[in-house]
């Protein structure tokens, strides 16, 4: 569900960790019993393969990582998210 979460920001320049930890936490939290912090998001991202880089003193998702992130959803098969 993350990726599909991080797939949805393509064609933007970059989506921080903390936007994409927004929408992951409002569309699966209830089903997780809590919301997930940034912290573990962005560990969650970089385990995917995928780099952040730091920028305006906020962690990022570069727009050059944001297609690999369809690429993934695809082979998990993640629907994406609103």
């Amino acid at each position: 569900m993350l990726v599909a979460v991080i797939a949805a920001f393509e064609g933007s320049s970059s989506a921080s960790v903390q936007d994409i930890a927004d929408r992951f936490n409002g569309a699966i939290a209830e089903e997780l019993g809590r919301a997930m912090t940034n912290r573990w998001v962005g560990a969650f991202i970089r385990r995917l393969g995928l780099a952040t880089m730091k920028s305006g003193g906020v962690y990022v998702v570069p727009a050059t990582e944001l297609p690999k992130a369809r690429v993934l959803a695809g082979r998990f098969g993640v629907q994406e998210a609103a």
